[in-house]
């Protein structure tokens, strides 16, 4: 009889067990199926807000794009950039036969030997087996010495030239001007309304997908 009250009483603790786990069970299954429902979310909010960046990026590059061909179609910034152009063509005009007199002396078409021959001896000691960095430097360097050498020529012979030196004074001028001209526009699209919006949704956007990959 004592038995038998055992084995009911070892069932009834059984019984009673095996509600208290399932019951554990379940909640370890509602806590995973909610950690994965909040990644999931926020993967989607994450997605979502770099949508909303590149959107964003995209018309803040279109605002920017057309203050800039705004700005351009100025005719003083017009008739700078003419400018450069022909200052430019004038220069290339003026050096062309100043280059070639220099090309054809024999101490400038030495000289190129030279740096062939430096060039060549950098390639050999590269192609080497046992060359070491400081000897390929050093070979590099007396290369460049010999490059050098050679433009100083050139340099030289332009410098010299009444006419080549005259248009190179105005293409120097002509590419400061549209330096500055480069600035002014800069300042003319910070300051573009449309552009300024554009970039204020922008920040926006950027922000709200960084406080999303902090969540």
């Amino acid at each position: 009889m004592k038995r038998t009250c055992v084995i009911c009483g070892a069932i009834t603790v059984a019984a009673l067990t095996l509600p208290t786990r399932a019951q554990s069970a379940n909640s370890d299954y509602q806590r995973q199926l909610q950690v994965q429902q909040q990644q999931e979310q926020k993967n989607q909010q994450i997605s979502a807000a770099e949508g909303a960046v590149q959107t964003a990026q995209k018309q803040m590059d279109d605002a920017k794009a057309k203050a800039k061909a705004k700005f351009e179609m100025t005719p003083e910034f017009s008739q700078a950039a003419d400018a450069l152009k022909k200052a430019q063509a004038d220069y290339d005009a003026a050096k062309e036969p100043v280059l070639k007199a220099v090309h054809d002396k024999p101490e400038y078409q030495a000289a190129q030997d030279e740096v062939k021959k430096a060039e060549a001896n950098v390639n050999a000691i590269r192609e080497g087996k046992k060359a070491s960095p400081e000897a390929v430097t050093a070979a590099a360097n007396a290369a460049v010495e010999k490059r050098k050498a050679a433009t100083k020529m050139e340099s030289d012979a332009l410098a010299a030239d009444p006419k080549a030196a005259d248009a190179k004074k105005s293409l120097d001028e002509s590419a400061a001007k549209i330096a500055e001209l480069r600035r002014k526009e800069e300042l003319a699209i910070q300051t573009d309304p449309e552009y300024a919006a554009a970039k204020k949704q922008f920040d926006d956007a950027q922000g709200k997908l960084t406080t999303a990959t902090k969540q």
